[in-house]
């Protein structure tokens, strides 16, 4: 009788051993499968995420917030367009000497970041591809919180960029089986998202995914947004450290922060009267306007002119990439919003307390989906 237990025991620790390769194995190959446009997808993720965390830090500090919405009834023309690169480009090629890279030092944390959406928008697919969901926005956000907050260590309590590195690791046997998700899980993942904060934070992952596999493929769509997304991060940290380093030091920086923001949304009033007005000559008009900025000699009231234009146009670039409606207008839209609701939104303490008081029993449904017993 032992012999017998002992060899049914051996048989299934067999075929689970079998299982378990097997899944693996076809799971890396499905991943292969997509890894030709993994680096577009990153890419354009990583440009996005450093956009948004510079127009935060210029937001937070000229006390000026800017919504998508102000610019999504813009019919910015491909010449508009142009012209607006163009302008971005010459202001900082002329404006070297101010230009910092803020954000340099967590070069390696927007890595991650992107890392682990672009992770879980590809493991959404997986899941589409074996029939186990339909939806690619809700599987990809069930994704991400499988991977990245339903866990013991998560990078909200220790901000190590390695714990959204690990998906693929979580992925599998000798993890969580973070993809091979049941319907009690969906459920759980469902009461997390209820709560407010989190819920519009991760539907932009859902947004994402959504539009990122609309493409069908021609990722090569996202270097537009990828590079617009690079002139957004490049000019808001210009003007960011122009404004507080630039000007006569006799100017009082919160005047200076007070008056750009004056300017910012005259700018984005002028922009929504005529889209097509090009940037060049507004910034003329400004300067020849003398009943505005009358503190201001003629070189710091043309740099606080200058600098509010590009502000408004990198946005307009970065936010809605000049094609309203468009999917690329979409996916550029949701990741400059991150602005609005930040990366760490995507977390809740209490909430997760009962994704933890649950997570044994979901685990043990998990593997039996996984192990097919």
């Amino acid at each position: 009788m032992k012999t017998f237990k002992r060899f049914v025991a051996f048989g299934l620790t067999l075929s689970i051993i079998m299982c378990s390769t097997a899944a693996s194995t076809f799971a890396s190959e499905s991943t292969q499968g997509r890894a030709s446009n993994s680096t577009e997808v990153h890419d354009f993720l990583v440009s996005g995420l450093a956009a948004a965390e510079a127009v935060s830090e210029f937001e937070d500090t000229t006390k000026t917030k800017f919504s998508v919405e102000d610019f999504s009834n813009l019919n910015i023309t491909d010449d508009w367009e142009t012209d607006a690169e163009a302008f971005l480009n010459d202001y900082l090629a002329s404006r070297s000497i101010y230009r910092i890279e803020t954000l340099a030092q967590d070069e390696e944390l927007q890595e991650a970041k992107a890392t682990s959406i672009a992770y879980s928008i590809d493991c959404a697919e997986w899941s589409i591809e074996q029939n186990r969901a339909k939806d690619i926005a809700k599987e990809a956000k069930y994704m991400f919180i499988s991977h990245y907050v339903d866990r013991k260590d998560y990078f909200w309590n220790q901000g190590k960029a390695a714990l959204l590195l690990d998906g693929e690791q979580r992925s599998g046997p000798d993890g969580a089986l973070a993809r091979w998700l049941t319907a009690s899980d969906r459920q759980a993942y469902d009461t997390y998202m209820s709560s407010t904060k989190v819920s519009s934070s991760i539907q932009k992952v859902g947004s994402l995914a959504s539009g990122i596999s609309s493409l069908k493929g021609n990722y090569e769509t996202l270097t537009e947004g990828y590079e617009h997304f690079v002139l957004t991060r490049n000019v808001f940290s210009t003007a960011l450290a122009e404004l507080l380093n630039g000007f006569d030091a006799s100017l009082n920086k919160e005047d200076l922060c007070e008056d750009s923001k004056w300017m910012v949304n005259q700018m984005i009033s002028k922009c929504s009267e005529d889209p097509n007005v090009r940037l060049n000559a507004l910034v003329q008009q400004y300067m020849e306007d003398d009943t505005i900025l009358l503190n201001y000699g003629e070189v710091d009231k043309e740099k606080l002119i200058q600098n509010s234009a590009v502000v408004v146009c990198s946005y307009i670039l970065g936010g809605c990439a000049g094609v309203a409606g468009s999917v690329l207008g979409t996916l550029t839209s949701t990741m400059i919003s991150f602005t609005i609701e930040t990366y760490t939104d995507f977390f809740n303490y209490v909430a997760w307390l009962s994704l933890q008081y649950g997570y044994s029993g979901r685990y043990a449904l998990r593997f039996s989906d996984y192990a097919g017993i």
